[in-house]
């Protein structure tokens, strides 16, 4: 049995370098790489980290290279040296003398085969090559030597994918650039020169960025048409395509606050009510019996009589069928009923809505109230009068407050006035006049920021300036709205600015015959009188309770287009046309 030869094998430590291109010529591929100086740093270098660069163009200083990935490898190379193929043939088998043809696959595999990258013949290295070599090592198995170069530690591997290429052939600034200051000739920069004309020029283009792609290694992105894309054709004969996986998205029919007529019944748009499953056509029954109770509700008192499973995952869908809202005004975000409008007639009064939105994340609110830096608190599933503020504790799942849903007795008082205006303000104070509007909001607002920044709920007397002033902010009422640091606390002074800034701007000649009132003399305002005397009021209600503090300003003449902000973050239009706005996600 013949063993296998041994063979030495020297320390030298070589560089490899796979070309991702065909070699024609070796000065031009090693030009490519940076040339020999960059080469031999390549192999000589210290590091082993070093990167060899590619570049498609190495003639030009602009064009962008391809950078390697420096492999640590245990490979070693030989040197083979097997006899030259002559090229002369015979017939397989024949003992004839051999035909002197020549074959322009034999060449020397040895030095003078690729001294210079082309092959003796004049052809391209191939793969016959290759096969040459494996049919001259078959064929003369004890004629061949083989010889072990050295250990190769390092293989650069080109596997990274080419930037996108940008012409500049047009542009004349790079051309300037490419030939005059690239090659780094003290003589030739001396000829670069801008144009300063003001004036357009034609054919200038932007200097192309670094690099287009950040990315240089492929990335098989799977494109795929998705299944649930699919084509239908209309009653026209059109192809269209429909995606059958979105869910069909069902929003509550929303209007401005100044539409001519409100809608009477549900959008066409809608699946008809037989088409609907069972249960959503038994919750729609049972909210159509709401509505009959109260035609117009929150979101969130609706969740709060029927806090089902069914009712949160089936609502959305339903409540379009039953109401409509309106996009801002005096009942922004309430659900009102199909067929009612709130604006014709003062009993829908005590259906408004007060918006209120307390900034969590440390900022100032506008009241200077600094808000709660606790965790946003979930929605509640077990508080049913989370819609319901008392003056003494408040939910924060929700923003949008209704006035039949302010239980705190000065705020209610100050509501339960029948001091109404003639026409409904369309745009903020609905059928309250603005002061009084203006100063129930302040209170509310004031209440709930120190309830929910832990303050506790301040006391009514600390309110008495306030509830003391007229129910008119008027050009001839304006100047009761005024004090000095003399007449009150800097306290009630910023909150009765509050109800200046929340009111609407005094229009003149109102017409109002004023009493004027001094607010620090005998003439104030006592409310612990006020609160007494309309406690004591038989059948006292929203509908009957009057104030004496109406008298300074009541006339039988309106105030009309007193205008308000019925909430400061009101911008006249809701840009979002879902049913989540009195949801804590987008307020408190």
């Amino acid at each position: 049995m013949q063993s296998a030869p041994w063979f030495s094998v020297p320390t030298s430590s070589i560089t490899n370098i796979e070309h991702p291109f065909i070699i024609y010529n070796v000065a031009k591929a090693v030009d490519s790489l940076g040339g020999p100086l960059y080469l031999a740093k390549l192999v000589h270098g210290s590091t082993t980290d070093q990167k060899a660069f590619l570049s498609l163009h190495p003639y030009d200083r602009i064009s962008k290279s391809i950078s390697s990935g420096n492999v640590h490898t245990n490979s070693v190379l030989l040197f083979i040296t097997a006899p030259k193929r002559t090229g002369r043939k015979r017939k397989r088998g024949s003992a004839e003398s051999f035909d002197d043809v020549e074959d322009s696959r034999a060449s020397n595999l040895h030095s003078e085969g690729f001294a210079n990258g082309v092959s003796q013949s004049g052809a391209s290295p191939s793969t016959s090559d290759t096969g040459c070599l494996f049919r001259s090592l078959t064929d003369n198995p004890q004629k061949y030597v083989v010889e072990i170069v050295g250990i190769i530690d390092q293989t650069h591997r080109f596997r990274g994918m080419p930037d996108f290429v940008y012409s500049t052939a047009n542009n004349s600034f790079v051309q300037k650039t490419r030939d005059y200051l690239l090659p780094f000739d003290y003589e030739e920069s001396k000829k670069f020169a801008l144009n300063m004309d003001k004036c357009p020029r034609e054919n200038e283009e932007l200097i192309a960025p670094p690099f287009f792609s950040p990315l240089d290694l492929p990335f098989n992105y799977t494109y795929r048409q998705n299944p649930t894309v699919k084509q239908t054709i209309d009653v026209a004969g059109k192809i269209s395509t429909i995606n059958t996986a979105i869910n069909r998205r069902i929003v509550a029919e929303r209007v401005a606050f100044d539409i001519a007529t409100v809608p009477n019944t549900h959008s066409q748009t809608l699946l008809p009510v037989e088409m609907l499953d069972t249960d959503s056509q038994n919750l729609l029954r049972e909210l159509e019996g709401y509505m009959n109770e109260r035609p117009i509700w929150t979101r969130r008192a609706l969740t709060n009589r029927n806090n089902t499973h069914l009712w949160r995952s089936l609502s959305k869908t339903i409540i379009p069928y039953v109401g409509y809202m309106f996009r801002s005004g005096p009942w922004r975000e309430a659900i009102v009923k199909y067929g009612v409008d709130p604006r014709d007639d003062p009993k829908y009064r005590v259906f408004q809505t007060m918006t209120f939105q307390f900034d969590i994340r440390g900022k100032q609110h506008n009241l200077k109230a600094v808000a709660s830096k606790e965790p946003r608190a979930k929605k509640s599933k077990t508080n049913r009068n989370s819609h319901i503020f008392n003056g003494i504790e408040m939910s924060t799942d929700g923003k949008v407050w209704q006035v039949c849903d302010l239980k705190d007795t000065l705020v209610q008082e100050i509501l339960a006035t029948t001091h109404l205006r003639k026409r409904c303000h369309i745009k903020s104070d609905g059928w309250f006049h603005n002061a009084t509007w203006a100063k129930a909001r302040t209170i509310t607002k004031v209440k709930m920021t120190q309830i929910h920044t832990g303050k506790g709920p301040p006391n009514d007397e600390v309110f008495a300036k306030m509830v003391a002033l007229p129910n008119i902010l008027s050009e001839d009422t304006k100047a009761l709205f005024i004090f000095s640091r003399d007449q009150a606390t800097s306290q009630e002074i910023e909150w009765i600015g509050h109800v200046r800034a929340s009111a609407s701007t005094p229009e003149p000649g109102t017409g109002a015959r004023i009493q004027q009132v001094d607010v620090e003399g005998p003439n104030m305002l006592d409310l612990e009188k006020l609160v007494a005397q309309k406690r004591n009021l038989e059948g006292s209600g929203l509908e009957n309770i009057d104030y004496e503090a109406d008298s300074i300003a009541r006339d039988d003449t309106d105030v009309e287009n007193m205008g308000s902000s019925n909430d400061e973050d009101d911008d006249g239009e809701d840009q979002e046309d879902n049913l989540e706005d009195d949801d804590p996600e987008d307020g408190i």
